[in-house]
């Protein structure tokens, strides 16, 4: 094999990539819109808990991702821009995904006091994870006592 055969394989090789890149995203965005999921063990229903679970996926598709960003939620805003598998074939990802970055920089500097006063995606997750490990805590301590109070080590109180 020359290396004429092997760029033309590269570019087929990419075009492959890309377009299953379009398909990890749709499959993405079908499970978050599944109410079946929003309502699973995994997610109880949050929102936040919900896209956090799906960024485990999308990250793999991301070089790199700025500070504070979901995945899941920019490879979304990809899919709402470029809905045909051929945009995404044939087109350059990068470019694709600067095109989120910057429409997104856009709309925040049309109203920087909205985006100001809102919490972060990243504060907003990790207060969750937070108030989830206060629960998990809680949830330990009563089965203690209970334990303790099933062998009569625990007053009723």
């Amino acid at each position: 094999m020359d290396w004429k055969q092997r760029i033309l394989e590269i570019n087929t090789l990419l075009t492959t990539q890309r377009t299953c890149a379009f398909r990890v995203a749709r499959q993405l965005k079908a499970v978050h819109d599944d109410p079946e999921f929003l309502a699973s063990d995994e997610v109880a229903g949050d929102e936040l808990r919900a896209i956090a679970y799906l960024d485990r996926f999308a990250v793999a598709l991301f070089v790199v991702i700025p500070e504070e960003r979901s995945p899941y939620l920019d490879l979304a805003a990809m899919l709402a821009t470029n809905p045909k598998e051929e945009a995404w074939a044939d087109g350059d990802l990068s470019a694709m995904y600067q095109a989120v970055l910057d429409r997104e920089s856009e709309r925040a500097a049309d109203r920087p006091e909205a985006s100001a006063s809102r919490p972060s995606y990243k504060a907003k997750y990790e207060e969750a994870m937070e108030s989830l490990r206060q629960a998990e805590a809680r949830i330990r301590q009563l089965e203690t006592e209970l334990e303790l109070y099933r062998r009569g080590e625990l007053a009723a109180a």
